[in-house]
Protein backbone atom coordinates (compact mmCIF):
# COMPACT_ATOMS: atom_id res chain seq x y z
CA UNK A 1 0.00 0.00 0.00
CA UNK A 2 1.51 3.72 -1.28
CA UNK A 3 1.04 6.02 1.83
CA UNK A 4 1.35 9.98 1.27
CA UNK A 5 0.16 12.21 3.91
CA UNK A 6 -0.36 15.39 2.24
CA UNK A 7 -0.85 18.71 4.79
CA UNK A 8 -1.30 21.93 2.64
CA UNK A 9 -2.23 25.34 4.42
CA UNK A 10 -5.60 25.30 2.17
CA UNK A 11 -7.96 27.34 2.91
CA UNK A 12 -8.34 31.37 3.79
CA UNK A 13 -11.61 32.22 4.43
CA UNK A 14 -12.50 36.08 5.11
CA UNK A 15 -16.18 36.54 6.27
CA UNK A 16 -17.59 40.19 5.63
CA UNK A 17 -20.33 40.54 8.39
CA UNK A 18 -20.47 44.21 10.39
CA UNK A 19 -21.58 41.88 13.03
CA UNK A 20 -18.74 40.13 13.83
CA UNK A 21 -16.33 41.54 16.58
CA UNK A 22 -12.97 40.04 17.81
CA UNK A 23 -14.68 38.15 21.17
CA UNK A 24 -14.11 34.62 21.90
CA UNK A 25 -17.58 33.81 21.30
CA UNK A 26 -17.11 35.41 17.63
CA UNK A 27 -13.72 33.02 17.24
CA UNK A 28 -15.41 30.26 18.33
CA UNK A 29 -18.10 30.45 15.75
CA UNK A 30 -15.73 31.06 12.98
CA UNK A 31 -13.80 27.83 13.95
CA UNK A 32 -16.96 26.37 14.28
CA UNK A 33 -17.35 26.76 10.72
CA UNK A 34 -13.70 25.80 9.52
CA UNK A 35 -14.08 22.95 11.03
CA UNK A 36 -17.24 21.67 9.62
CA UNK A 37 -15.69 22.11 6.12
CA UNK A 38 -13.83 18.36 6.24
CA UNK A 39 -16.19 16.41 7.29
CA UNK A 40 -19.22 18.49 4.87
CA UNK A 41 -16.26 17.92 1.94
CA UNK A 42 -15.82 14.31 2.65
CA UNK A 43 -19.78 13.43 2.61
CA UNK A 44 -19.86 15.82 -0.74
CA UNK A 45 -22.36 17.93 0.51
CA UNK A 46 -20.68 21.12 -1.64
CA UNK A 47 -23.77 22.56 -1.74
CA UNK A 48 -23.69 23.52 1.88
CA UNK A 49 -19.99 23.93 1.62
CA UNK A 50 -20.24 26.83 -0.87
CA UNK A 51 -22.59 29.05 1.43
CA UNK A 52 -19.79 29.20 4.13
CA UNK A 53 -17.07 30.97 1.77
CA UNK A 54 -17.08 34.70 1.43
CA UNK A 55 -17.24 35.90 -2.16
CA UNK A 56 -13.70 35.58 -2.51
CA UNK A 57 -11.96 32.42 -1.30
CA UNK A 58 -7.58 32.18 -1.00
CA UNK A 59 -6.74 28.83 -1.74
CA UNK A 60 -3.16 27.87 -1.16
CA UNK A 61 -1.76 24.63 -2.09
CA UNK A 62 1.61 25.23 -2.52
CA UNK A 63 2.90 22.94 0.06
CA UNK A 64 1.29 20.64 -2.32
CA UNK A 65 2.16 21.49 -5.69
CA UNK A 66 3.53 24.69 -5.96
CA UNK A 67 2.64 27.41 -7.98
CA UNK A 68 0.92 29.97 -6.70
CA UNK A 69 -1.58 31.03 -4.00
CA UNK A 70 -5.36 31.35 -5.84
CA UNK A 71 -8.29 33.47 -5.51
CA UNK A 72 -11.30 31.67 -6.53
CA UNK A 73 -15.36 32.20 -6.09
CA UNK A 74 -17.16 30.10 -3.80
CA UNK A 75 -18.31 28.12 -7.10
CA UNK A 76 -15.68 27.44 -9.00
CA UNK A 77 -13.92 26.55 -5.67
CA UNK A 78 -16.89 23.83 -5.32
CA UNK A 79 -17.02 22.95 -8.88
CA UNK A 80 -13.26 21.97 -8.35
CA UNK A 81 -13.90 19.80 -5.20
CA UNK A 82 -16.93 18.27 -7.11
CA UNK A 83 -15.44 16.70 -10.28
CA UNK A 84 -12.22 15.59 -8.21
CA UNK A 85 -13.69 14.11 -4.76
CA UNK A 86 -16.15 11.65 -5.72
CA UNK A 87 -13.40 9.48 -7.69
CA UNK A 88 -12.09 9.08 -4.37
CA UNK A 89 -13.54 5.61 -2.51
CA UNK A 90 -12.98 7.21 0.18
CA UNK A 91 -11.69 10.64 1.81
CA UNK A 92 -10.47 11.99 4.87
CA UNK A 93 -10.10 16.00 5.79
CA UNK A 94 -8.92 16.76 9.17
CA UNK A 95 -8.58 20.41 10.40
CA UNK A 96 -5.89 21.59 12.94
CA UNK A 97 -4.37 24.59 13.78
CA UNK A 98 -7.16 26.70 13.32
CA UNK A 99 -6.19 30.87 13.65
CA UNK A 100 -8.90 33.50 13.42
CA UNK A 101 -8.05 37.21 13.15
CA UNK A 102 -10.66 39.67 13.20
CA UNK A 103 -10.14 42.90 11.43
CA UNK A 104 -12.54 45.29 11.79
CA UNK A 105 -15.86 43.82 9.95
CA UNK A 106 -13.89 41.11 8.53
CA UNK A 107 -12.50 37.49 9.84
CA UNK A 108 -9.28 35.99 8.57
CA UNK A 109 -9.44 32.00 9.27
CA UNK A 110 -6.79 29.50 8.42
CA UNK A 111 -5.71 26.21 9.39
CA UNK A 112 -3.79 23.51 8.63
CA UNK A 113 -5.34 20.28 6.93
CA UNK A 114 -4.17 16.73 6.14
CA UNK A 115 -6.07 15.10 3.56
CA UNK A 116 -6.00 11.58 3.10
CA UNK A 117 -7.72 10.00 -0.05
CA UNK A 118 -8.27 6.21 -0.88
CA UNK A 119 -8.94 4.28 -3.96
CA UNK A 120 -8.65 0.66 -3.44
CA UNK A 121 -6.00 -0.59 -1.57
CA UNK A 122 -3.91 2.53 -2.57
CA UNK A 123 -3.99 5.86 0.08
CA UNK A 124 -2.58 9.18 -0.57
Amino acid sequence: MRHLILRVILITMTAINPALADSAQDEAAIKTIVESVGSLADTGNFETLEKLYAEEVEVDYTSLAGGAVELKSPQALMSQWASMLPGFDRTRHEISSISVEVIGDKAIATADIVADHYVNDLFW
